[in-house]
């Protein structure tokens, strides 16, 4: 088992004391927020005192390798309890960096829930909302310190789109998710930058190229014995066939054009399958027209492969030879190669006892 330290610390990074948990998980997420949880075998006063956002620094040393930072977390909850054996806990949860970013929804310059994007590039619009809303605020006291932005790129997909009364977080996603359907994927993440985070973007992958076209290829497969729960998925519950574009104007005068993927509306008789996208800030059938094919590749049926990945001798966890959350990988499940990024890592620490399960999944 890799060996664990476990710090609490305030929220502007001093540490407090060393912890001695009976139970940690915790979760990197790729495009979303990483959670964890922690039982202290014992209720714990000082750690939940001014709890609000205390951090939990998580050091991890693997086999042959070097001990680094695995996880920063900010304390969002706590629970004191009695356990079946009459015992006391300390439950302990939160979320990492990433979950700084649902603290902030997107405001424009006049203080309106509202962003409009005219051929802006993937990459650069979602620094530009992170500058806005929580670097570069006009509201100052939006701002927070501890978070800066790598400069633009403009390496990623052009999108032209509005999004209204929409989280900081739930943005960045949706402009994710957009250069997933139509180009090349755009991932942005927290970069740990010391006590504090850097927010970055990466085309292709947001960490290393491990792939088989990679110079350092790691390849994932059952005749590999180094991946579980492979499961194969076609899911046709959030398709969409016809997708109505709404533009500028109000009611009766807004523009509106109608889009439809004619291949599923005739897949069966209940075959139609609407739904609405905005597009606010034009009224041209052209522009309306490429909103609603945008929304089309979004909503069409799910065909995936999801495989967990394990911590092996030949494939390890978090060490320069192995493989990390974000990395691009190669999957062979049934003798066909297959390129994935990795999306989520989950550990589990209990008693003298590591798990570890990275979570791939290929689309088609």
């Amino acid at each position: 088992m890799s060996n664990y330290q476990f710090w609490l610390a305030q929220p502007n990074t001093v540490r407090i004391k060393p912890l001695y948990p009976s139970r940690v998980e915790f979760v990197h997420l790729v495009g979303g927020v990483g959670v964890f949880s922690m039982v202290l075998p014992t209720i714990d006063l000082e750690a939940i005192k001014d709890a609000p956002d205390r951090r939990i620094e998580i050091l991890r040393r693997p086999r042959g390798g070097a001990t680094r930072r695995e996880f920063y977390g900010f304390i969002q909850s706590w629970e004191s309890k009695i356990d079946e054996g009459g015992k006391p806990e300390l439950v302990l949860s939160g979320h990492d960096a990433t979950g700084l970013l649902a603290r902030r929804m997107v405001v424009d310059s006049a203080g309106q829930l509202y962003l409009a994007l005219a051929a802006k590039a993937a990459d650069d619009a979602m620094k530009d909302a992170v500058r806005d809303n929580i670097t570069a605020a006009t509201d100052t006291d939006r701002n927070l310190n501890i978070i800066t932005v790598d400069p633009d790129l403009t390496a990623g997909t052009t999108i032209t789109r509005d999004f209204i009364s929409s989280s900081l977080l739930s943005t960045l996603q949706d402009l994710q998710a957009y250069t997933k359907e139509n180009g090349a994927e755009v991932f942005w993440g927290m970069r740990p930058d010391g006590s504090n985070w850097t927010f970055e973007t990466q085309v292709g992958q947001l960490g290393r190229d491990r792939s088989s076209t990679g110079s350092s290829p790691l390849i994932f497969g059952t005749s590999w014995r180094n991946v579980t729960n492979v499961s194969e998925i076609t899911n046709y519950t959030n398709a969409l066939s016809n997708v109505y574009s709404l533009g500028s104007g109000l009611d009766a005068n807004q523009a509106t054009q109608e889009v439809i993927n004619t291949t599923l509306r005739n897949a069966s008789i209940y075959g139609r399958r609407e739904g609405s996208t905005y597009a606010t800030s034009t009224d041209t059938a052209a522009a309306l027209s490429d909103a609603g094919e945008e929304a089309l590749t979004y909503s069409r049926p799910l065909r995936r492969i999801v495989m967990d990945l394990l911590d092996t001798p030949t494939t390890p966890y978090g060490t320069a030879s192995g493989w990390n959350v974000g990395d691009k990988i190669t999957t062979d499940i049934n003798g066909r190669r297959r390129d994935a990024i990795i999306r989520s890592v989950r550990v589990v620490v209990e008693r003298g006892r590591e798990t570890i399960r990275g979570n791939v999944e290929v689309t088609e």
